[in-house]
This record gives structure tokens, sequence and C-alpha cells, in this order.
């Protein structure tokens, strides 16, 4: 990209350059528009945060920043064995993250063909299901599967 045109969409708002000073081995990577950084938010990820309107305000910040970020990742929904010590923050943090976002939202964490339509049925717009695809005996099946449980509720 042109050094003008980044320079004009950095100071329009669209593309920041974040910066550690604190690291050493710095290589800055613009975040925005026309660039390939993916950026993302997560709720519920921490043990700590069980406040719902520490996570609104987080939704709040995210949304005042929808130009960069690119959605919004909630979970883990339920117990998963990537994250054995994380807390299921379950479907209602899913549920309040779409009624505030303005992003797309991604729900992770435990999802498997038999409870996907629960999460299907607060509308999200993605659903990351590692452990069922990386598992699956079928794939291709496994795929349908998750992705019929969108189709019934849609």
């Amino acid at each position: 990209m042109d050094v003008e045109v980044l320079r004009s969409l950095v100071v329009e708002g669209k593309v920041v350059i974040p910066c550690n000073k604190v690291h050493t081995s710095i290589s800055p990577e613009g975040i925005g528009i026309r660039l390939r950084t993916k950026v993302n938010v997560n709720l519920g990820t921490s043990k700590d945060v069980t406040n719902y309107d520490s996570e609104i305000e987080t939704v709040n910040r995210a949304n005042r920043y929808q130009n960069v970020i690119d959605y919004i990742g909630v979970g883990p929904v339920f117990a998963t064995q990537t994250k054995p010590n994380a807390h299921p923050v379950g479907i209602s943090y899913v549920y309040l993250a779409k009624q505030y976002s303005k992003l797309p939202i991604v729900a992770i964490g435990g999802i498997k063909i038999s409870n996907v339509e629960s999460i299907w049925k607060v509308h999200l717009d993605f659903i990351c299901a590692v452990s069922e695809l990386t598992e699956a005996q079928d794939l291709q099946n496994t795929v349908y599967e998750l992705m019929s449980g969108y189709s019934k509720v849609r």
C-alpha cells in the first residue's frame, strides 16, 4: 500500500498501528480497512469477569471501533477439552453479545452437534467447533450437521 494512502487511513481513524514500547522485538502491524490483520474482542474468556455490565461495556467499546475490529468471540460457551480450566459462560453471554453488538458474533467452546441448535437460536453469525471437527470420523457429515442447526432457526 502506498505510504500516503496508509497515512490518510490512519488520520481518518480507519487504520491503527499499535505499538507496545515495552516489547523489544517490535514488528508493527497495521490493523483496519484494506489490511489483512484480524482483530477480535473476546467475551467470557476470563474466570475473573462474570459481570454483565462489564461485558456490555466491552461490547460498546468494540462497537466504537467497528471499522477496525472484525468480530466478537464469545466463549467458552460450554465446557471444552481445549480449555479445561475455563468456566463456560453459557448461551446467555452469546445472547447478550448479540443484543448489543454491531459486529459479527462468533460462539466458541464446547460446541457439538448435540448443542449447536441452541446456539443458532440466538441468531449469532458464526460458530467455531474445533474439537467436533478435528475429532470427526466423517468431516463432511459433521459440518453438515453443525450447519443444519443454522437452517432450522433461520
